[in-house]
């Protein structure tokens, strides 16, 4: 008697979780080891799965911290950006502060939960003749222009080659004070993140106090 063949389904489920345990493994070993241990004989280990099968996802592991990358980017911030965009044009003004504080809580969780992998990551941005550093960097500029998108989005900052400026230099303060305290707090120098998290609600709100003021009007005017 014959065994039954996998469906495409399954198939496609498979593979699916085969890449996921090859991400995850990845994590694990950047953390343990960095980027200078790496290695697809290390990371295939890890997973469990033989070496041939690495191939069937990703080239090389270039490809593999590429992928890595962008599914942090999925996983972390899509998922944020999306609940933002889906409430903040319902609030109110005095809602802006509880939000913001909201939001950086939130980033305050993913320290907490995957301080190795923060430690690590902020690490190797900093090589200069890593591939997985300069993928890193690449990234942190996009999750920054993905931000400030976001507020043109809202309705909070016009899409104007005039507010460019502006809106890089209030993400790279915004992201450089958040890197600093959340350093701080995985160092053990501050250990109440309702402080922080308040702390940054007030520069965002201070660097965009007109904004925001002509922002609530335009929508109590509207509604």
């Amino acid at each position: 008697m014959s065994r039954p063949t996998a469906t495409p389904d399954r198939r496609r489920a498979g593979k699916a979780q085969t890449r996921d345990r090859l991400l995850h493994a990845a994590i694990d070993v950047l953390i343990e080891e960095g980027y200078p241990g790496f290695s697809m004989n290390k990371v295939a280990k890890r997973a469990g799965i033989a070496q041939p099968s690495f191939y069937a996802h990703f080239e090389n592991t270039d490809q593999l911290l590429d992928a890595l990358a962008d599914d942090l980017l999925l996983q972390y911030l899509k998922p944020i950006q999306q609940s933002v965009l889906g409430v903040v044009k319902q609030l109110q003004q005095a809602d802006a502060r509880p939000l913001l504080e909201r939001l950086f809580l939130m980033a305050f969780a993913v320290v907490k939960s995957q301080q190795a992998l923060v430690r690590m990551v902020w690490a190797e941005r900093e090589q200069p003749v890593s591939h997985f550093g300069g993928r890193l960097r690449d990234l942190f500029q996009q999750i920054k222009a993905s931000w400030a998108q976001v507020l043109v989005d809202i309705g909070l900052v016009p899409d104007s080659p005039a507010n460019q400026l502006r809106l890089q230099l209030f993400m790279d303060g915004a992201f450089a004070l958040f890197e600093c305290y959340a350093g701080l707090w995985m160092d053990g120098r501050y250990d109440n993140e309702q402080a922080l998290a308040a702390a940054l609600t007030d520069y965002v709100l201070h660097f965009w106090r007109d904004e925001i003021s002509v922002f609530f009007a335009a929508q109590t005017a509207h509604n």
